[in-house]
């Protein structure tokens, strides 16, 4: 993906690193939720409650987010625990 691409996305749909909405077109959803899951420690293991306390700080509607971030596997539920993919 085009580096100029990505960062024009990123100016278009954040504003002081909180997301404004999450996109329609799932090209550009794509670049959002990378950019969220990179807030994410690899290979660490997040409750809800932890998942949804740094989600909460970047997009009011935290619940809709996390289940964009589960739909595009960009994070993975295993045993009630939510984790990065790689």
């Amino acid at each position: 993906m085009d580096e100029a691409y990505r960062k024009q996305v990123l100016k278009t749909f954040f504003k002081n690193g909180v997301l404004l909405k999450i996109p329609e077109q799932n090209r550009k959803k794509d670049v959002v939720l990378e950019k969220i899951s990179s807030k994410l420690i690899p290979e660490k293991m997040y409750s809800d409650d932890e998942l949804n306390e740094i989600l909460k700080k970047l997009y009011p509607d935290f619940e809709k987010l996390k289940a964009e971030l589960l739909a595009s596997r960009f994070v993975k539920k295993t045993k009630g625990l939510i984790c990065k993919t790689n």
